[in-house]
């Protein structure tokens, strides 16, 4: 067993040098033993005893694993330090996780501060396939500039593998840090992350949970990352994520929970991003998501998309986002989400085909939609038979969104104790015939300062406006019919904001049936001639401060469609059609001609839409494209 200490070496070395120091005993936190041999004094630091090559721990490893197969005795504990301020240029090796219960650490203390860095090759460590005995913990290690994945954590249930205050950098060609995944059986092992950092980097899903336990605490997304995703969870996994945060990259998803998967989040905050999809989405039946205590603040893609574009028409990146989306029979429960000071916002909350979403005690506040030019963007969106249950919600400031609430195509939404105040839409709330907003005993209130709607306009009435006919007229599929509709009111009945107090929202379970089929009057092929509207229903086009309408410029020539980010293959981001992915209501990144003006805000935008042909021809298009 070894144990260095520095303090002889501290009171020598001032006498030789004739210089005064302030050293101090600096102790090496892991010991050493009999199963190191091939450790010793480190390069930058003598004092220190540790490995200079990754050769040297594998075969250290083996050594130990062939005598205790032997029949000798194990000479726990096993622990192999890496030299710190030390580069590791992998080339074709691997660090192979051989021994049972061992700790891979770097330096005197096991911090990600003293440089112990894995650097290139495709693959960086590897636990064996179906490995039943693992438990390995990395600690401190910093893992650079691989290309595939840097880590396999291919064991089954039984293992064990954590991560304890490590950073992944550099990384390239849609790279994945940590796969989970057990190629020979069923359940792969426990993941387990205590302090992680991402930055620089472009990856596909940087945590790929394949059907097993992945508990993350404390992961940050720093600066330059592109990413599909920051953690995946398939195949019936199950996820915990508590405290991350990200800024100043270019995420599709943060989180994406599919094929049955549970995800919880806890305290995520997402802020000042280059470009972004979508914050938190789920997909089929049986997947759930739970999120608490999720702020989303100062997104500016409309600025960032307006700004790449001048600087190279071919710029790929997102002009819209959403904030958290439920899909295809998934259910999603949101508790405490902040949504503030940001532009280009898509949709807030969505659930559709056939997803439930219950949002409680949250706000959206300083937004700016989409609307135009996408047409159709809102804060609470249900379509295709989604259910969305809304207690609580404070929408405050919001401009160029069509609706605040807004159910088509067979879906419903319950808004309780909620308020709108202040704000410039298209109508307060807009359901189509076959849809419902529930409004008894609500307990919501309206104040919307200017809508922009010729119909449906009563503040105080805070009035829903219904499309009638959902089937030959306005959803034609030859485009041919009259969008005719109605003014409902009796949506908000309280005279004040009852977002305080108030009975609680029914949780609504998804159905266990199969998929629903397509609804008859949302078809999937939009129509060729645009939808004659009556003249009631278009919107007085004056934007903020008056003036004539604006005139959008024409796309310069040779902007292609949008290749998805990071450059993937065109299509392969999920949420986008081939050459795609993204646009309006849709989940991955678009790359849809950019807002004309030198404006901070898409409100500087104009065109003369109705609400009802807004409504329609943007989820005809948004059909097309999905």
């Amino acid at each position: 067993m070894t144990l260095k200490i520095s303090s002889l070496f501290c009171r020598i070395l001032p006498l030789a040098l004739l210089l005064p120091t302030a050293c101090h005993a600096q102790i090496q936190k892991y010991f050493t033993n009999e199963v190191n041999e091939r450790a010793g004094p480190c390069p930058d630091d003598p004092l220190q005893i540790g490995y200079k090559h990754i050769i040297d721990v594998n075969t250290d490893q083996q050594t130990e694993s062939d005598r205790v197969a032997a029949g000798q005795a194990p000479r726990t504990p096993y622990v192999f330090p890496l030299c710190n301020r030390f580069k590791y240029l992998m080339e074709e090796r691997v660090l192979e996780v051989i021994l049972p219960d061992i700790t891979f650490v770097c330096g005197y203390n096991g911090t990600n501060v003293e440089l112990c860095v894995l650097d290139g090759n495709e693959f960086q460590v590897n636990v064996a396939p179906g490995s039943t005995t693992t438990n390995a913990t990395f600690a401190g290690i910093s893992f650079f500039s691989y290309t595939g994945v840097a880590v396999k954590a291919y064991g089954d249930v039984r293992s064990n593998i954590r991560f304890n205050d490590v950073k992944f950098q550099g990384f390239q060609n849609s790279a994945t840090a940590i796969h989970q995944s057990n190629p020979v059986g069923d359940k792969p092992m426990n993941v387990f992350v205590d302090t992680v950092l991402f930055e620089n980097g472009v990856g596909r899903h940087l945590i790929d949970n394949e059907g097993g336990t992945l508990i993350v605490n404390d992961l940050t997304i720093g600066e330059g990352v592109i990413a599909d995703s920051v953690i995946r969870t398939s195949k019936a996994g199950t996820s915990t994520l508590k405290t991350a945060s990200a800024t100043l990259s270019d995420l599709v998803r943060f989180t994406q929970t599919e094929g049955g998967s549970t995800h919880t989040v806890t305290g995520l905050t997402v802020t000042e991003m280059n470009s972004l999809g979508t914050v938190l989405y789920v997909t089929d039946g049986g997947s759930y998501l739970s999120a608490t205590n999720v702020n989303v603040n100062n997104i500016r893609v409309l600025e960032a998309y307006r700004k790449k574009f001048m600087e190279d028409f071919t710029v790929q990146t997102s002009r819209n986002f959403n904030v958290l989306v439920a899909t295809d029979q998934a259910t999603a429960d949101g508790t405490s989400f902040t949504v503030k000071d940001s532009d280009g916002v898509d949709r807030v909350f969505s659930a559709s085909n056939g997803a439930v979403v219950n949002i409680h005690d949250s706000s959206a506040t300083n937004l700016v939609g989409t609307s135009p030019p996408d047409l159709l963007s809102n804060v609470a969106m249900a379509e295709d038979g989604g259910s969305m249950n809304v207690l609580r919600l404070q929408v405050a400031n919001v401009e160029w969104f069509s609706t605040v609430f807004c159910a088509i195509c067979g879906s419903t939404i319950q808004v309780l104790n909620s308020c709108v105040d202040g704000g410039r839409v298209s109508a307060p709330a807009f359901k189509s015939a076959d849809s419902t907003i529930d409004p008894a005993t609500s307990n919501n209130y309206m104040n919307v300062e200017e809508l922009t709607a010729d119909r449906c306009f009563n503040n105080q009435q805070a009035s829903v406006f219904s499309e009638q006919d959902t089937g030959e007229a306005c959803f034609s599929e030859t485009g041919t019919g009259a969008c005719e509709g109605q003014c409902i009111a009796g949506f908000a009945d309280a005279g004040e904001c009852m977002v305080e107090g108030g009975p609680a929202a029914a949780q609504v379970t998804p159905s266990v049936a199969p998929p629903a089929q397509a609804n008859p009057s949302c078809p999937a092929s939009p129509p060729t001639p645009v939808p004659t509207l009556p003249p009631g229903f278009t919107v007085n086009g004056i934007p903020p401060g008056g003036g004539e309408p604006v005139v959008e410029e024409t796309i310069p020539p040779g902007n292609p469609g949008g290749a998805p980010l990071g450059g993937g293959t065109p299509g392969s981001s999920p949420g986008g059609s081939p050459g795609s992915p993204g646009g309006s209501g849709g989940d991955g990144v678009n790359s849809a001609e950019p807002p004309s003006g030198d404006g901070s805000s898409a409100n500087q935008y104009f065109h003369a839409f109705s609400v009802a042909g807004a409504l329609v021809m943007a989820r005809l298009v948004h059909r097309v494209l999905f």
